[in-house]
């Protein structure tokens, strides 16, 4: 139990520091930060190596990979809406496609295109400037609460018990 809570701080930092860094480059290297369009592929893609390095450590129980890669697909769809949550999802679906395994369609269905679908839901597109705007905390967590109970509820019928 004290391994698991060390791996998910870990892994809870590692997001912190990446999206740290993340936010120290684009104000060192894009001095012209006004183009939507680069806006919008330079976080999907630094989103998609964020969930990928989350990927690449997991913590191992009993056979399953344990992370936290739904945290930036939920958090990048909400902010930025559907699409570029699917353009963050392309590098840690290939990778969790080139793991193998019995559960590789609904592992990546689950944890990488679920919480796209749901962060696009709540997507709020009023914001005209959508990657820069003040957070609603509260609705944001209801929408990960809701993400959260359609995974746990779909994981609990779909994997096979064993007896």
């Amino acid at each position: 139990m004290t391994a698991l809570l060390f791996f998910f701080l870990e892994n809870m930092a590692l997001i912190i520091a990446l999206m740290y860094l993340g936010l120290k480059t684009k104000e060192t290297l894009f001095l012209d930060w006004t183009n939507p369009v680069r806006q919008r592929w330079a976080i999907s893609i630094f989103i998609g190596f964020l969930t990928f390095s989350i990927m690449y450590n997991p913590f191992m129980y009993e056979g399953m990979r344990l992370d936290l890669r739904e945290v930036p697909l939920f958090f990048i769809s909400y902010v930025g809406g559907w699409q570029a949550g699917l353009l963050s999802a392309v590098l840690p679906a290939f990778y969790r496609g080139s793991m193998g395994g019995p559960t590789v369609v609904i592992g990546i269905i689950q944890s990488i295109l679920l919480p796209v679908l749901i962060g696009g839901l709540f997507h709020d597109r009023k914001p005209a400037n959508q990657f820069f705007v003040i957070l609603n905390i509260k609705r944001m967590m209801g929408a990960f609460v809701v993400f959260e109970a359609i995974k746990s509820i779909w994981m609990y019928f779909a994997t096979r018990q064993i007896l």
